[in-house]
This record gives structure tokens, C-alpha cells and sequence, in this order.
């Protein structure tokens, strides 16, 4: 069983709910993620999947990220190339 928040994650054994993931974009907009996240977290269904795009954050974004155990993080080294 997966959990987003205090919410269990949608997966395969809940066959009658939508699947869908939630993909978030980010650059150096730490607190935007954190108000984006907690609206994730409330919102009416629950995504099976949330991916944290972090383009090389310099504001802490990262550390914020390693301590939140429910997403999916991907961290472009070099933003510049994408």
C-alpha cells in the first residue's frame, strides 16, 4: 500500500478509479512546490504516481525533495541542455 500525505495512492487492485500521475516541473520555486504538493495532497482523487522534474534547484528545493518519500524525483544536472 502506497500513501500520498495521509491519503492511500491509488494502484493495479483499484481497478474502478482513474490512473494518473501528477508531474511537477520545478526551478528554484521551493515554497510554490510546497503549496503545489499540499494541493496534490488534497485534491478529490489521488494520483497512483507523483514526479518531481527538479532542473538543478539552488534554493534547497533538493534537500526539501529527499525528505519526502512519497514522489518520484528526477534532477536534471545541466537545466541549460533541456
Amino acid at each position: 500500500m502506497r500513501h500520498f500525505g495521509n491519503r492511500k495512492l491509488q494502484g493495479k487492485e483499484d481497478n474502478n478509479m482513474m490512473n494518473f500521475a501528477v508531474v511537477v516541473v520545478t526551478y528554484n520555486r521551493l515554497e510554490l512546490l510546497k503549496e503545489c504538493l499540499e494541493c496534490i495532497r488534497n485534491q478529490e482523487l489521488v494520483p497512483n504516481n507523483v514526479v518531481i522534474v527538479d532542473n538543478n534547484s539552488t534554493d534547497g528545493t533538493g534537500k526539501y525533495l529527499n525528505g519526502v518519500k512519497e514522489i518520484i524525483e528526477q534532477r536534471n544536472k545541466n537545466p541549460e541542455r533541456v
